[in-house]
């Protein structure tokens, strides 16, 4: 396939078909917080779309019956893009996580969205979704966390809906990222003893995340939450006031109720945060 053809045509069946991008914003992208501009989102597309392509075609972690149903539209570009589209929105790739802390080994499997890209289209950092894909497994090196090895299961089914998972990255919530303004912040809960959520399975429903000692950490959705701690460690009266951050007076709030609502296993979700340097 020629590559500058497609990309050509990405160009105009989006300005021909704006509503289609109109439909993915809103779906995937757009909250309350943050509304992105479509004409800037048509620029971005022929580049992701054509990236997920070189991955689908390429990548050794496709198998070949996905790798055969993308080729064989290549002579169509319509339905190329498509099945890129939904491949986008829809799919996820299954990958096994290992990492030591305090001396012990964790393994957790997960799903990563093939639509984390999302981050390179707000800031316009545009990377190959090969490249992604080794930026996205990311843990802290030191004291908290490192992987040890990382283990990509074939991506051999797309039914994955992406929407059924908040999680569309890893990160070390004991290392948070300081910057201006706002930034995507991408949660790995790393330990259920250190970090437990109260989830109830409802995208735009309330939220709480809580450390071990019930103290409040995050408030809002999973579309938008602010982050209260830089450090999820941290209590009350480590220079943050949870009440302060979150105008949420927790000491009004039944932890051992909520603690009896939290189930064991861990909980991934995308928050988005803003903070700012000290």
């Amino acid at each position: 396939m020629n590559p500058e053809e497609y990309l050509s045509f990405i160009k105009n069946y989006f300005n021909e078909n704006s509503n289609i991008l109109e439909d993915i914003i809103n779906e995937y992208i757009n909250s309350e917080a943050m509304k992105v501009n479509v004409e800037g989102f048509k620029e971005m597309m022929p580049s992701i779309l054509y990236s997920l392509y070189c991955f689908l075609t390429s990548s050794d972690y496709v198998s070949s019956s996905i790798k055969e149903k993308v080729t064989s539209k290549e002579n169509d570009f319509t339905a190329l893009t498509n099945e890129l589209l939904y491949i986008w929105t829809h799919g996820a790739i299954p990958v096994t996580i290992s990492w030591e802390r305090s001396s012990k080994e964790f393994n957790r499997k997960l799903l990563i969205p093939l639509r984390a890209s999302l981050s390179d289209i707000m800031y316009g950092a545009l990377s190959t979704m090969r490249s992604l894909m080794s930026e996205m497994v990311y843990l802290e090196s030191g004291d908290y966390a490192f992987v040890s090895s990382i283990e990509y299961s074939d991506l051999d089914d797309y039914s994955y809906l992406a929407s059924d998972y908040a999680a569309y990255a890893i990160y070390n919530l004991t290392e948070p990222r300081m910057c201006y303004g706002y930034m995507d912040a991408w949660v790995f809960l790393v330990e259920a003893k250190h970090i437990r959520i109260l989830d109830d399975n409802k995208a735009k429903e309330p939220i709480l995340l809580l450390d071990a000692e019930g103290y409040g950490i995050f408030e809002g959705n999973q579309d938008n939450v602010l982050l209260a701690l830089g450090d999820p460690m941290a209590k009350p009266n480590d220079n943050t006031n949870p009440k302060e951050m979150l105008g949420v007076d927790f000491t009004k709030v039944d932890i051992e109720d909520i603690k009896a609502n939290l189930k064991e296993n861990f909980y991934l979700t995308q928050f988005r945060y803003e903070v700012t340097e000290e």
